[in-house]
């Protein structure tokens, strides 16, 4: 299980860091206390104890019934010190833009096609003489308009990996110097952030995920070329190889009771706690876990409201199989709909990833390794989809996109899933045969092949649980479209 981290210091790291690098300028407002609290998933007492601390810190001023403002300065001295960093981190950097080179293009695109034509047209208007306003305003109104495209996508985690990237990617960094620019306009076709606009209000996929594409193509090339500058000016900085890029989707409304009970679900749905069967005493999950009597309660208590157990005095804790009625009560349920949303965006993101994730690690698994795979296919509990998308991951050869993909493999409760057929894992046909067919391309070759199997294996599991989810009164799941598919360039 993942360890546990306060609010409080998740919070005033990530904003300092904000401050620090550049992502919040001095004289800029930061966001009120109640969306702050929506953002990071914490209470208004956190919120006003880091704002306190970077008060007391010499980052923020805040004033009654006024917008807190940031009040801290970058000199030469901050710049030497951001330059540092990023040598210290320098191939991590240098991997997670290539990272997110891969994974924008198309996460725009979605972002795009869910948004509604008629915020659109209000967007419209605002990128109206775009090219005449000056280079701050084009570039914040252009970080404003991508924030809100991924908020709008409904997709819970799109915003917060979003977030991560821009913080370790240091890209204020590097954004802020003119060879940075000059850089990428000379690399290849893209010319200016007016051509990408043109695209997003449009809602052309295929011309959003193309034109990023080359955007960040020509980013990742003007990064390596700044950090070959930064090297030769500060020849005497090594690199630190803990400093690696992190993700947790959950964090900030991570409980252990909760990490428990989604194990004890995955059980369930897979068949490894059969109906009808006892799940082990409290006193036995507690020592599996490592956790105490009471978190444990709290884990059956929920696997009891969710509907996939049931507690007697004395007996134990039953096994119980989900139906449709159990499920629309649980949607009444605010932490309950926004956990099943979390694994829906989980699905979501997964499908949208795996394309370019299966393109870099497919030609590197060996023949031993394909083998290897088959006897895992083979073996009673298996999941063929998830076997293979871990060996996809540990084939990764980008560390952050191995980082990311591992994150929601965990996410992608497939004990879940599963419980919808009574008679377990092989009675979804579909994706039993989807599967076959994606070890085939595997064993072929056949990459392109593969990388389109496997995308639609998770579209197909996302649209079967989306569909019913919605019938259960869950309505927000609806807004987690399909996304679409984008051949390699």
């Amino acid at each position: 299980m993942k360890d546990k981290q306060t609010s409080f210091d998740y919070v005033y790291r990530d904003l300092r860091e904000q401050i620090e690098i550049g992502r919040l300028e001095f004289g800029d407002a930061l966001a009120s206390m109640s969306q702050l609290c929506e953002l990071y998933h914490v209470g208004v007492r956190t919120i006003k104890d880091v704002l306190c601390a970077l008060k007391a810190d010499g980052y923020i001023r805040t004033e009654e019934r006024k917008h807190t403002v940031v009040t801290f300065r970058r000199g030469d001295r901050q710049q030497a010190s951001a330059v540092d960093a990023a040598l210290r981190q320098r191939t991590s950097i240098l991997q997670l833009y290539q990272t997110m080179a891969l994974l924008l293009p198309p996460v725009f695109a979605l972002s795009s096609m869910a948004c509604s034509d008629e915020k659109m047209r209000e967007w419209a208007k605002a990128f109206r003489n775009y090219d005449k306003k000056d280079a701050g305003k084009r570039k914040k109104l252009m970080a404003s308009f991508l924030y809100f495209l991924l908020e709008s996508s409904g997709n819970l985690l799109l915003r917060d990996l979003y977030s991560n990237y821009e913080l370790y990617a240091k890209i204020p960094l590097f954004s802020n110097l003119e060879e940075f620019e000059s850089s990428v306009v000379r690399h290849n076709e893209f010319g200016s952030l007016t051509w990408l606009a043109e695209a997003l209000l449009e809602k052309n996929g295929a011309q959003i995920a193309h034109r990023f594409s080359v955007m960040y193509e020509a980013i990742v090339s003007a990064i390596g070329l700044l950090m070959d500058k930064f090297a030769a000016e500060h020849p005497n900085v090594p690199e630190d190889p803990s400093l690696e890029f992190s993700w947790n989707a959950y964090r900030g409304r991570e409980h252990f009771y909760l990490q428990i009970a989604r194990d004890l679900i995955d059980k369930i749905g897979t068949g490894a706690f059969p109906e009808n069967s006892y799940l082990p005493s409290e006193a036995a999950l507690a020592a599996q876990y490592g956790v105490c009597v009471s978190t444990v309660r709290s884990a059956l208590s929920l696997l009891n409201e969710v509907g996939f157990a049931k507690t007697y005095n004395v007996k134990g804790t039953k096994v119980l199989w989900q139906d449709e009625q159990v499920a629309a009560r649980c949607m009444k349920n605010k932490a309950l709909k926004r956990d099943t949303l979390m694994y829906l965006s989980a699905l979501q993101l997964t499908a949208v990833i795996l394309p370019a994730a299966v393109r870099l690690s497919a030609p590197a698994i060996g023949e031993q390794e394909k083998a290897a795979l088959k006897r895992r296919l083979e073996e009673p509990g298996c999941i063929p989809a998830d076997a293979i998308v871990r060996c996809i991951v540990e084939h990764q050869p980008l560390r952050p996109m191995r980082t990311i993909l591992r994150e929601l493999c965990g996410l992608n409760i497939w004990g879940y899933y599963y419980s919808f057929y009574r008679s377990g894992p092989p009675a979804d046909e579909t994706l039993a045969r989807k599967c076959k067919e994606a070890m085939g391309y595997l064993c072929a070759g056949e990459v392109e092949a593969l990388a389109e199997c496997l995308f639609s294996c998770y579209t197909h599991i996302l649209e079967f649980v989306r569909e019913f989810l919605v019938g259960c009164g869950l309505s927000e799941a609806a807004l987690i479209i399909t996304p679409a598919y984008y051949p390699a360039r």
